[in-house]
């Protein structure tokens, strides 16, 4: 019997009925990082075509010199690596995408073609292409010729080292930054010569040599050059100087060896950049103004694509010689494709380089560079 107090119920919805909720808010579509991609990948491209082509541009000589930019531009092998990778990942989504009927085909396409060729442009920029160290081999008649060798030796000279270098190698130019003839303020004395008694250990003759140091620079091994007596006699000159140390050798009158100019630059560390960028800026200007003739060896903390390098036009880079693969010169610690080739040997133009080769020597995070040239007429 129905109570007279008893409200009708309401009426119930049917199960699987149109049921009413909060309002649903729409998901922020990923599809729209794509227009940022692209465009972000368009400017890098055209960065990346000025630095293979066109580094010697004012605006480019400013920008590879900032920080965080110098650092990155000094491993163009694993750039190339990097966005080859980024490439091949973002075709692999977009297939796997593309079964859900979610790619957009245009813009997805052109991001991942500008993948590839930031990839190809910083493989390329091993290369000479766009920089004056090409390598260069004019036909000339049998001349003189002359082995040069590089190398950062981080304080290490052993007897292994010296015989490697003098004896096997044969070099009669070899120039070292962070190394020193002796601790004495006022440079080594008489008698005080710790190379020397070094490459008697390793059985040479150290009267056939002559050695050389620049000013001792703050807190660092200054350059050290070991001249064989075979090119002639050479005398150390006056010249700038790097932040690390910068030694000028000029052959006196009979000598038929080359001129040559060691140096050491600061290396691009943060809030430092302005010191290297000095040190590049000195050696352009100095080279282009009297150096134009000069062998120059040493570490430049630099590729040639960085700053006021990039301007040489007189000079030809020994690593262009060597195969890309091997032409990164730091730090022996990481894989090939993880170094920087920061060292250098450049030579005229007008020299011809037979061989080249980068050489691992033990107690440095430096290859050596040796260089087997034949002396313009």
């Amino acid at each position: 019997m129905k109570r007279a107090n008893d409200a009708p119920s309401a009426p119930r919805l049917l199960q699987g009925g149109p049921q009413e909720g909060p309002p649903r808010k729409d998901k922020p579509k990923r599809g729209r990082i794509l227009p940022f991609l692209a465009v972000l990948l368009t400017v890098l491209s055209v960065l990346a075509l000025l630095h293979l082509f066109a580094p010697q541009l004012p605006f480019h000589q400013r920008l590879s010199t900032q920080p965080f930019i110098a650092q990155v531009l000094a491993f163009p092998m694993a750039l190339g690596l990097f966005f080859f990778a980024g490439g091949l990942g973002s075709v692999l989504w977009s297939v796997r995408q593309k079964k859900k009927g979610r790619a957009q085909k245009k813009l997805k396409f052109y991001c991942h073609a500008l993948c590839f060729l930031l990839s190809a442009l910083f493989l390329f920029s091993l290369t000479s292409l766009g920089v004056s160290g090409g390598v260069k081999e004019p036909l000339q008649k049998e001349g003189a010729k002359v082995r040069l060798l590089t190398w950062n030796a981080l304080h290490t000279f052993d007897e292994e080292i010296a015989r490697r270098i003098f004896t096997q190698l044969n070099v009669q130019v070899a120039v070292f930054p962070e190394l020193s003839l002796g601790e004495s303020e006022e440079g080594p004395r008489a008698g005080d010569n710790p190379l020397k008694a070094v490459m008697e250990r390793a059985g040479l003759a150290v009267d056939e040599y002559d050695f050389f140091e620049s000013p001792k620079p703050y807190n660092v091994k200054p350059v050290v050059a070991i001249v064989h007596r075979s090119l002639g006699r050479y005398e150390s000159k006056p010249v700038f100087q790097t932040s690390l140390g910068t030694l000028h050798l000029v052959p006196k009158e009979g000598t038929r060896g080359p001129e040559i100019l060691g140096l050491h630059t600061y290396p691009p560390l943060p809030f430092f950049e302005f010191l290297w960028n000095e040190d590049l800026q000195r050696i352009r200007d100095w080279v282009q103004s009297e150096g134009k003739n000069a062998w120059i060896l040493g570490d430049f903390n630099a590729t040639l694509r960085h700053g006021a390098l990039s301007s040489l036009t007189e000079h030809q880079d020994a690593l262009h010689k060597v195969p890309f693969w091997r032409r990164g010169t730091w730090n022996t610690a990481h894989p090939f494709f993880l170094r920087a080739g920061i060292d250098h040997l450049l030579v005229p133009k007008d020299a011809q380089i037979l061989k080249s080769e980068t050489i691992v020597l033990k107690g440095s995070d430096h290859l050596a560079i040796y260089l087997e040239a034949q002396l313009p007429q």
